[in-house]
């Protein structure tokens, strides 16, 4: 019997020991400026992605009493974003890559200051979804600080301040507060009320105040022992400097005859436009430079292969490279995974449609290589969708349906990637389908509905979202809409992808949109997002009286030029 348990204990060990994943150990140091504070001070880890959240994180941690700290990674994964961070104090954001042997990182946290110049401030918080488009101007007491009372009606309320000086929100320096992470680099308040109604003051002078921009002190951290961290995160931080989307959007709009030439440059004149663009040739030809001087002294792969992806990205927006040239770069990349999303880049091009069957089993083979399932499913989605972009005839749709339907039997897909492959999924087969799913509903006002209830009407169907900024650009062209044809033929239903059914209400008031509205929330029609393939809004559809899709290259649903076109096809 003795022997048998023995056994058994060993068989667990065994089992739990191979399970486990194995782990990377970061250490290091941590203190607060202007403070002997140094426990609790929290580091956290992120999977590498466009804007980090909740869902990204994957290990997290806070320094002990002398300001150390040692943080778990899983091997998994190559590399990471690490956001070190403190109440009331400006966080630390830097890359971080298994490829050292003992690293150790040291940070110094400086207190978040304000300009003295501020002149309004704002709330933003759970109760507009920390939509920056809604927050409430707050009001200037006599005692010189700034107040506002909120109806909420929860027993519990997050909150943030904008101070219309800063870039970033801020956290209310008072004492016994409870705070929470945004995982932007900011904190939250969060506050209890019995009644739904939250008092909210803000005393400037709790502020460190500055004078200058330049005079701010960053907070600040480095690698020790660790030449291979201390380069990465040395170059992504310059790199991240150049902006390279803003300036890839740049190089798109310029062209006069680009559809959304004027909306990009709305209100500026032809100097100002010609002074952005060639300020824009100019930090990309230093990036270029500075990319291609690193890429011949980088002695580690990853770090290689990182540079590469720039350069690639960098010549695909110049558009001043051969095809050739283009593919060679992208072949010399061991590891795609270490790159910004590339694949899709080829899709719009003429030689890749040429001889596409060839160069997509390249990229898809090229991306099977990628050992971490969770960033080889997520390129595998994002190239698939771009393809989907070009998907002219359904000539894709079998292949993508099948790619996808793979990438769905992970059982290691986030939520948010899952959600994503389903649109694609339904995205292609709603461009296969001659009728309009139909839905059951809520609207705003309570009332029930079904799509098919507006059947012999021709209906708008408008997906949209209160924090949306070309959304809101939209607006003033549905409530032309609205008012100019006739209701007799035409209907509009804006489903709002906002997550507090208040906010887009509230929205909706303020700004007259008076059209039927529901939202993508239990309660008024759940997934009807998922069901209709939106994966970016704003997306509208329009469908004819007998509920079928209605589909031409002419048919223009955005912009100024919407109503003309609706009111040309619609008979």
């Amino acid at each position: 019997m003795r022997k048998i348990v023995i056994l058994f204990i060993i068989l667990v060990i065994v089992i739990f020991g191979c399970s486990s994943e194995k782990t990377i150990i970061l250490r290091g140091s941590v203190k607060l400026a202007d403070s002997e504070q140094k426990s609790g001070i929290e580091i956290r880890a992120y999977y590498v992605t466009y804007k980090v959240t909740e869902n990204d994180l994957l290990a997290k941690t806070t320094t002990g009493e002398q300001g150390n700290f040692t943080l778990r990674l899983p091997e998994s994964y190559s590399n990471f974003e690490l956001h070190i961070s403190y109440p009331n104090y400006e966080f630390y954001k830097t890359k971080f890559i298994n490829a050292d042997i003992e690293p150790f990182l040291e940070v110094t946290l400086q207190p978040a200051s304000i300009s003295e110049n501020v002149s309004e401030v704002k709330v933003v918080g759970d109760f507009c979804d920390f939509n920056w488009e809604n927050s409430i101007p707050m009001i200037k007491n006599k005692n010189g600080l700034y107040e506002i009372e909120i109806d909420y009606n929860e027993p519990e309320m997050a909150y943030q301040f904008l101070f219309d000086t800063e870039r970033h929100s801020y956290s209310n320096p008072i004492e016994n507060s409870k705070y929470e992470y945004d995982h932007g680099g900011d904190y939250k308040n969060i506050v209890q009320s019995d009644n739904g109604k939250y008092k909210i003051t803000v005393d400037l002078s709790n502020f460190p105040k500055y004078t200058e921009k330049g005079e701010v002190p960053r907070s600040n951290g480095q690698f020790i022992s660790a030449s291979n961290n201390e380069f990465y995160a040395k170059i992504s931080e310059k790199i991240e400097e150049y902006e390279l989307p803003m300036i890839s959007s740049i190089f798109i709009f310029k062209d006069k005859e680009h559809p959304y030439h004027k909306e990009f440059f709305k209100g500026m004149k032809e100097h100002e436009i010609e002074e952005i663009v060639n300020d824009s040739e100019m930090k990309m030809n230093e990036v270029s430079a500075y990319v291609d001087s690193l890429i011949i002294v980088s002695e580690h792969q990853f770090l290689k292969d990182y540079l590469l992806g720039v350069k690639l990205r960098i010549q695909m927006i110049y558009n001043e490279c051969s095809f050739e040239e283009l593919w060679s770069i992208f072949e010399s990349i061991k590891d795609i995974s270490a790159t910004y999303p590339i694949s899709y880049l080829f899709i719009w091009k003429k030689e890749f449609q040429e001889n596409d069957m060839k160069f997509i089993n390249i990229i898809h083979n090229k991306i099977l290589e990628v050992k971490n399932e969770r960033k080889k499913n997520e390129l595998l989605n994002n190239f698939y969708y771009t393809l989907s972009k070009n998907n002219i005839d359904g000539k894709y749709s079998q292949l993508i349906l099948k790619e996808a339907d793979k990438i769905l039997a992970s059982e290691n897909n986030p939520e948010n990637l899952n959600e994503n492959i389903q649109k694609l999924i339904s995205k292609i087969k709603l461009s296969e389908t001659e009728f309009a799913p139909d839905f059951e509903f809520v609207d705003f006002d309570g009332k029930s509905y079904k799509l098919s209830d507006f059947r012999g009407k021709w209906i708008f169907l408008d997906f949209w979202a209160t924090w949306c900024g070309p959304c809101i650009k939209e607006i003033p062209h549905l409530i032309e809409a609205h008012q100019l044809l006739d209701k007799n033929n035409f209907v509009i239903l804006s489903i709002s992808l906002d997550k507090k059914i208040e906010t887009a209400k509230e929205f909706v008031k303020e700004n007259n949109m008076g059209w039927i509205h529901t939202i993508d929330i239990e309660g008024y029609v759940k997934d009807v997002g998922i069901q209709y393939g939106v994966s970016s809004i704003p997306t509208a559809f329009l469908i004819d009286p007998e509920g079928r899709f209605f589909r031409s290259e002419k048919l223009v649903l955005r912009g100024e030029s919407m109503l003309e076109s609706l009111k040309e096809h619609i008979k």
